[in-house]
């Protein structure tokens, strides 16, 4: 398992430089250890999608830049299912309806996202972190998109619960900006 390269004065710096070293640090990771931990997570996820979220519609995410790969949660769960979708620059994400095999096209981003786009209300996010914070808060690629959806999404009716997804290897303590919101819990892949 590869060692964390994050130090403490990295962190207390610059966090477009720690998001740089954490994305790189992710792909150190071997073919063989990252879907052996996929695998290992893709279990866990479903056994706690199936006791505290049975019926409800989950986002998960296409696996973009080395993020972990959760896309067999469609073979072990039965839940509805949707994907994010950018919308417009500087928006909160859409999330489309969508099952495995159906239809995909490439956003700007670089991103598979359904062609057809039913748009849906998640109960559950499983959202993918570039880094994290023992006390849950995450670091993204610096878009916002995830802050803005979460904000959006907690001042509608109605609860959206949020899993966190990282390496386990991305933990560093940066200091949160006010717009940063925690995650309900985080899975360590």
């Amino acid at each position: 398992m590869p060692q964390n390269i994050v130090t403490p004065s990295l962190v207390a710096t610059n966090r477009a430089a720690l998001r740089l070293l954490l994305l790189a640090q992710r792909h150190c990771i071997s073919g063989v250890e990252r879907k052996k931990r996929e695998v290992i997570t893709v279990q866990q996820l479903a056994a706690h999608i199936k006791e505290h979220h049975a019926t409800e519609t989950v986002a998960i995410y296409m696996p973009h830049a080395g993020e972990p790969n959760l896309l067999k949660l469609s073979e072990l769960i039965s839940n509805p299912l949707c994907l994010p979708v950018v919308t417009a620059k500087h928006q909160a994400l859409a999330f489309a309806a969508w099952e495995a095999g159906d239809a995909l096209e490439i956003d700007a981003y670089g991103i598979a996202m359904p062609v057809v786009r039913s748009l849906v209300r998640p109960h559950l996010i499983l959202v993918p972190c570039v880094g994290y914070t023992s006390t849950g808060f995450r670091m993204g690629y610096g878009g916002g998109y995830y802050d803005r959806t979460l904000a959006k999404l907690s001042n509608e009716a109605g609860v959206v619960n949020t899993i966190g997804v990282a390496w386990s290897e991305a933990r560093c303590d940066f200091q949160p900006s006010k717009h940063d919101i925690a995650m309900d819990s985080m899975h360590l892949v």
